[in-house]
């Protein structure tokens, strides 16, 4: 693994902590180039002066998943997926205590214990925020027909070794985008990502679709 990162973030600028965001991943050395993909240009916000954004704006929302899988397709360095309404207190820690693990995919979690900052390697997806900060090492594409959910989870099932990063001091809110005003559209395909990822498991068609991508 080499010692930089690309950051991948979708946004719509529903957060507050998006710009903070992106200012504290241009602080760090290890972060040498951050992925826009801006899917509400009309709210766009001043970005931060810096040559690490590159900056994709798009015509019109693309959602989630085609947005990582943009990012994942422009990153020259290690590949980081982040949501856009979550704060870390220590971006240089996160990043030193990935590039020291040689898990294949390394999620968020959120939930504290009292067993100290550490990545803990986990067989089963996780349902506590996982993909809000997602480092992947071998990214494969998406499929199309899930838009907002389902992609953590596909990510997850075609890495071989998985873990989550604990009491690294995560926080925010998350789903702001999702539950916003005028998002009844966005949970309208949310919902149909999941009515469609559960009649994939309910026929056994999950590991085979992530089995098939792996290929």
């Amino acid at each position: 693994m080499t010692e930089y990162f690309s950051i991948v973030i979708p946004t719509m600028w529903k957060s507050s902590l998006t710009v903070e965001l992106l200012n504290k991943f241009i602080a760090c050395d290890k972060v040498k180039e951050i992925i826009v993909i801006n899917n509400d240009l009309w709210k766009t916000p001043t970005l931060p002066d810096s040559d690490k954004i590159i900056h994709c704006m798009m015509g019109v929302n693309i959602y989630v998943n085609p947005a990582w899988n943009l990012g994942a397709s422009i990153a020259n360095h290690n590949l980081i997926l982040s949501n856009d309404d979550i704060m870390i207190e220590n971006v240089d820690e996160v990043l030193t205590a990935i590039l020291k693990s040689d898990l294949e995919i390394i999620g968020a979690d959120k939930r504290p214990d009292d067993k100290g900052k550490r990545i803990k390697e986990i067989k089963h997806f996780p349902m506590n925020g996982f993909g809000t900060f997602m480092y992947v090492k071998n990214y494969v594409n998406i499929p199309d027909i899930f838009k907002i959910w389902i992609g953590d989870r596909i990510l997850f099932e075609t890495s071989e070794s998985r873990g989550v990063l604990k009491n690294f001091g995560f926080s925010g809110k998350n789903g702001i985008t999702l539950n916003s005003e005028g998002g009844k559209l966005r949970r309208t395909i949310a919902l149909n990502d999941k009515k469609t990822r559960d009649a994939l498991r309910k026929y056994k068609l999950v590991r085979q679709l992530t089995t098939n991508l792996q290929r």
